[in-house]
This record gives C-alpha cells, sequence and structure tokens, in this order.
C-alpha cells in the first residue's frame, strides 16, 4: 500500500471520526444513542474480525509474550504514575485519576487499526493478542485501584469483583471470535479470498463506531486548568513505556512483525476507558479527559508520523 495512501486512510478513520462526533455533540442528537455503536463493534464486528484474522495468522510459541507484555507494561505505566502522581497532587481523588490514565492506553481502536493500515490482517491478529488479558487488567486492576481512591477520599467500602463476572463478562465476547479463528486456522481450512475485502470495510466501520462517540464526550470547557500535567503523561505513554516494550519483544519475541506491533500498540494515547473508571468511581473525571483529549490529539499531530517513519523506514 502506497504511504500516502496510508496517511489518508489514518486521518480518514481517526482523526474524522472525532472531528465529526465532537460537531454532533453540539447538535440535538443524544449521546446515549451514538454510544450504542461501540455495542455493536463488542457483539458483531470485533468478534468477526477476530475470527477472520486469527484464521491465517501463522503460529510461533513466542507470540505468547504479546498477552504477557499486554499485561505487564500496562501496570508498570501505572505505577510509575502512581509515583508522580503522588508528587503532583495531594487529593486521593487526582492521584487516582492520574494513576488509572496512566496505565490504560487506546490499543484496542487505535493500536489495532493503526497496525491494520500500517503492517495488514497479520499485525492486526497480533494487536488482539496484546489485548486478551484487557479485561482482567480493567475490572480486576484498575476497578480496584479506583475504588482504593474513593474508598480513601470518601471513606466508602471497597466494591467486591468476581472472576467469574469478568469471565462471563459481555465484553468477552470478542474472545469467541479469536478462539473460532484458531480452531480454522488448525483445522486447515483456507480462508477463502473474498474476507480480505470484507475486513478491510469492516476495520473502518470499527475506527468509526468506536470514535464517534468519544468526539461526542469532548468538553473542553472544565479541562484547561490540568493541561500542565498533559506533559509527563506523553513522556510515560509515548517514549518510555514504547521503548521498554520494543526492548521485551526483541528479547522474546523472534518475529519482526510482531515487535513491530508492539510498537505501535504500545506508543498509543490514554483510553477511553480511563474516562470511564473514573467517572463509576467518582474520582476527577475533568483530569482524566483532559489526558485522553490531549494525548489523542498529540499522537495524531505527532506521534504517528514517528511510528510510520520507523515501521515503514527504520524497522
Amino acid at each position: 500500500m502506497d504511504i500516502k495512501i496510508k496517511i489518508i486512510k489514518f486521518f480518514a478513520d481517526l482523526l474524522l471520526p472525532l472531528i465529526i462526533g465532537y460537531c454532533l455533540s453540539k447538535t440535538n442528537i443524544e449521546k446515549e444513542k451514538m454510544d450504542k455503536l461501540l455495542t455493536v463493534n463488542i457483539f458483531i464486528l470485533y468478534p468477526i474480525l477476530g475470527i477472520l484474522s486469527f484464521w491465517i495468522m501463522k503460529f510461533e510459541l513466542s507470540l505468547i509474550w504479546l498477552p504477557i507484555l499486554g499485561l505487564i507494561i500496562p501496570i508498570l505505566s501505572g505505577a510509575l504514575g502512581y509515583y508522580r502522581g503522588k508528587q503532583k497532587f495531594n487529593n486521593p481523588i487526582d492521584i487516582g485519576s492520574y494513576t488509572i490514565s496512566t496505565m490504560l492506553s487506546n490499543r484496542g481502536t487505535i493500536g489495532s487499526v493503526v497496525a491494520f493500515i500500517l503492517l495488514g490482517e497479520i499485525a492486526y491478529a497480533y494487536s488482539q493478542l496484546t489485548l486478551l488479558f484487557n479485561n482482567v487488567l480493567l475490572f480486576m486492576v484498575c476497578f480496584p485501584i479506583a475504588g482504593y481512591f474513593r474508598q480513601k477520599k470518601h471513606d466508602l467500602c471497597t466494591q467486591e469483583f468476581s472472576l467469574k463476572k469478568v469471565i462471563l463478562s459481555k465484553n468477552q465476547i470478542p474472545i469467541i471470535g479469536i478462539l473460532i479463528g484458531i480452531v480454522l486456522n488448525l483445522s486447515g481450512i483456507e480462508r477463502p479470498a473474498v474476507f480480505e475485502d470484507i475486513f478491510s470495510v469492516m476495520i473502518h466501520m470499527i475506527a468509526w463506531f468506536a470514535l464517534l462517540p468519544l468526539g461526542m464526550s469532548i468538553d473542553f470547557s472544565e479541562m484547561k486548568k490540568y493541561k500542565k500535567h498533559v506533559f509527563g503523561v506523553s513522556i510515560l505513554k509515548f517514549i518510555l513505556m514504547p521503548l521498554l516494550a520494543v526492548i521485551g519483544a526483541k528479547i522474546f519475541i523472534n518475529n519482526e512483525l510482531a515487535v513491530k506491533t508492539v510498537l505501535i500498540q504500545f506508543s498509543t494515547p490514554a483510553a477511553i476507558n480511563s474516562v470511564m473508571t473514573i467517572k463509576v468511581h467518582d474520582l476527577n473525571v475533568h483530569l482524566s479527559m483532559m489526558i485522553f483529549i490531549a494525548t489523542t490529539a498529540i499522537y495524531l499531530i505527532a506521534v504517528f508520523p514517528i511510528v510510520l517513519v520507523i515501521v515503514q523506514f527504520i524497522g
């Protein structure tokens, strides 16, 4: 794929839906209705793409390190975020918000879409491997941490979390698609060529269905006072964590495409799930939203071009 076409697809799939979503927030369209697009992704598009991508992926033992890195790197990032948060803030609500925002990154949408645009379907499958423990990270690590900081501020009882509920959560449905894809792969059944075009169309749908609702969530009025905290998070997300992830991948994974995918996945901005987690636990939503919006803008303007050059011409 020509490099100019890749750049055009990047902005068409990742920047344009955010802009349109923000413009739609000024209309009478209800945000709750737009949020239903996220449900379409979880229940339909993610499972289908999981089937199609894993169906043609070549399995290697070293790829087991992809989900391991997908769990360890965010936890390490959150630990460093907690250390920095304690230096920056006195209020537990702010420390908790800062910690969660540094831990979660937009690997599910931006990371996966960029991996496909730059490297193709197999890279998309590798991206999904890094996300296998994403719900474990969200519900069994981030939720308890957020609950701890809420309790510390309000003296509330910590919420109880059930491993069974995490495993049987509706958000685990995309994993079913991955498992079906693995079964088809191991069965030796060749994937029909027509699915390549279907995959390309659906990847663009996923980006729009995920980012339109996010664009509608943007509210600049309460976020400005937290802009000074963006720089530290950016250093963590766009320099330190990608460096550590790539070093780990180079050591444990003997697959150049997988290493490039790791670079893409761990160079992504803050995730909307961090805002959701913080909102649910009554922490500082405006701080997390500022980090989410600002790091996304930095990624679109500065980080993606650098990643593009590394992946296409250096790596």
